[in-house]
């Protein structure tokens, strides 16, 4: 049986899956009035396209169940929108189900549960009709892609499951296919995750080896041949003794015992080396301060990065306002709050700018070091420098305390080697991280470009010998069909069928007119004439009205009513919520 190729019927939206290589295949939301078969053949021979509600039925988990609840001693596995995430002492589902996270950020993936278990709020509940692993695991496949479900909501996203069930088609192959493709899927899958472990290492790997560049390069390590090859070079403790009122090096604070560093190298303090003071905001409520010509950096910009723009400028007002101070190309800057990256994070200006109160600026001596060196000592001491914050809340650095942070200062032309080398050694790490970033995009295009192999029927070879799909869909309709209702004594040709609990007078009689027609054939030409048939004239009918008495699905409602509304036989009262029926 070849299956046939569909196009969206106007005005549908699309639910993409997968359509192209490293994209993801489009399914097409089909209406259910347009399942007839066409003469394209767009898809494999023996696949089929039925709607998501023809293969499976979803309802919602317990609205009244949060994760609150979860219990660490419980025994049963419960599902949240974040998947399996909690244990509770008793469950409300047994066996094999697909769990959809139908509400939030990432509404739309999908969790498999098996054994005992409970669903809780903000999530759905996922069942084919009949019970078939190789069914189940495709489906999950299938559904497991959050760009599939229809959406709706803009603050807090939710999946719209009835439009989907509705609404959206879905490839099915014959079950044996379901089953290589599966074998398939994992085995590719298997390796796709591998090569992404291993990418991810990649990542650690690198920063690893930036730490490693800077604790060699701040203790004399990466230029132990230069040393050996610049001898006469005059050593940083000479400088400082040349310099009059300067320290002689302070004992190291924050270092180990008996750190011993090269010939020529000294240890000082920040203080040694250049004057920190730091910056502060001009008034928000000024306009006039703000939008000058003046660079202005806030401590989110503080990033070990090199400044050489800014997101906010001052005014001339602005400046002569506050307690700013204009400071020059060169300077280092140092970020003393934040508890989350930002403390202790630098940066060196190339432009003249003016810093926020948050961060330290050091105004270098630059006869006795290069920027970019104390920029690099910065960045090589970042843990050891957040430590030094202080405060009964988040930790904060002052102006006070940078100033005593202490510096290993190697000789002014060894720092600039040190610089060189440093700034190499990144420039190779870069290369290799964009190398990564490059190879990281394709792996994960991999995923989708499989999935979509899959669902197009190229991911393995058709079997002419399969069972058509078209006789798994008969099977399933024959599996959800309710069973016939029992004879009425009327119909026996006895006495008048009580009528049952809790039924109005409507529904009994429309329960009876169904009875009294022949048996329902799921989607056949007979369902829409038993409806209007048993719809009384002057009368209004809900779709509740009818299913309910009679078993008819819900997709079968939908679709008998849609073409007796098409044909002029009847006409909808109510709104969309609340639509009722009656003859035209």
């Amino acid at each position: 049986m070849r299956g046939n190729k569909r196009s969206p019927s106007p005005g549908a939206s699309r639910h993409p899956l997968s359509e192209g290589e490293g994209t993801i295949l489009t399914l097409t939301p089909l209406s259910l009035g347009e399942r007839g078969r066409g003469e394209g053949g767009g898809l494999p021979a023996g696949w089929e396209m039925p709607l998501l509600g023809d293969i499976v039925k979803i309802t919602q988990g317990n609205s009244k169940l949060t994760k609150k609840m979860f219990e660490s001693g419980g025994k049963y596995t419960a599902f949240s929108g974040s998947g399996p995430d909690g244990l509770m002492e008793s469950f409300e589902h047994e066996g094999r189900a697909i769990i959809l996270s139908s509400v939030g950020a990432r509404c739309g993936k999908c969790f498999k549960a098996n054994g005992k278990w409970t669903a809780i709020a903000n999530t759905a509940i996922i069942r084919p009709f009949i019970d078939s692993e190789q069914l189940f695991n495709y489906l999950f496949y299938l559904l497991n892609n959050e760009d599939f479900w229809p959406k709706g909501g803009t603050a807090q996203p939710f999946v719209q499951t009835g439009l989907a069930q509705r609404e959206a088609s879905i490839p099915l192959p014959p079950l044996n296919e379901q089953r290589r493709i599966v074998a398939k899927l994992e085995e590719l899958l298997a390796k796709v995750d591998a090569s992404q472990q291993r990418l991810a290492k990649i990542l650690v790997i690198l920063k690893r080896f930036r730490q490693a560049v800077l604790a060699a390069a701040c203790s004399g390590r990466l230029t132990a041949d230069w040393r050996e090859e610049n001898t006469d070079c005059v050593g940083a403790n000479l400088v400082f003794a040349q310099k009059e009122g300067q320290s002689q090096g302070l004992p190291l604070q924050n270092g180990g015992e008996g750190e011993e560093l090269p010939e020529g190298w000294q240890l000082c303090s920040i203080a040694d080396v250049g004057k920190v003071c730091n910056g502060s905001t001009p008034s928000r409520k000024c306009p006039q301060y703000w939008d000058g010509d003046i660079n202005w950096v806030s401590s989110g910009e503080v990033r070990n990065n090199i400044i050489t723009g800014t997101r906010e400028t001052i005014s001339k007002d602005g400046y002569d306002n506050s307690s700013v101070r204009l400071l020059p190309s060169g300077t280092v800057l140092l970020a003393m709050i934040g508890e989350g990256k930002t403390r202790g994070q630098t940066a060196v200006l190339e432009i003249g700018a003016t810093i926020n109160q948050n961060i330290a600026a050091v105004v270098i001596d630059s006869e006795i070091i290069a920027s970019k060196y104390l920029w690099y000592w910065f960045q090589c001491q970042y843990e050891t420098t957040r430590q030094s914050g202080s405060g009964s809340g988040p930790q904060a650095l002052n102006c006070q305390r940078v100033r005593e942070l202490p510096l290993n200062l190697p000789p002014l032309p060894e720092q600039h080697e040190i610089v060189r080398r440093v700034e190499a050694l990144f420039t190779l790490a870069d290369q290799l991280e964009g190398r990564y970033q490059k190879a990281k995009a394709h792996v994960d295009r991999l995923t989708q470009s499989i999935l979509a192999k899959a669902f197009r029927g190229e991911l393995v070879p058709q079997d002419p010998n399969d069972e058509p799909a078209s006789v798994l869909l008969e099977r399933i309709r024959v599996e959800k069909s309710p069973s016939p209702l029992p004879l009425s004594r009327v119909e026996r040709g006895k006495s008048i069928n009580p009528r049952p609990q809790g039924e109005g007078g409507a529904k009994r009689r429309v329960r009876e007119a169904l009875l009294a027609d022949e048996p329902a054939a799921p989607y056949g030409a007979t369902i829409p004439h038993r409806i209007f048939s048993a719809m009384q004239p002057g009368r209004d009918y809900s779709r509740a009205d009818v299913t309910a008495a009679s078993g008819i699905t819900d997709a079968e409602w939908i679709w008998a009513i849609r073409q007796l509304k098409e044909e002029g036989k009847v006409r909808q009262t109510g709104e969309r919520r609340g639509a009722r029926y009656r003859r035209a």
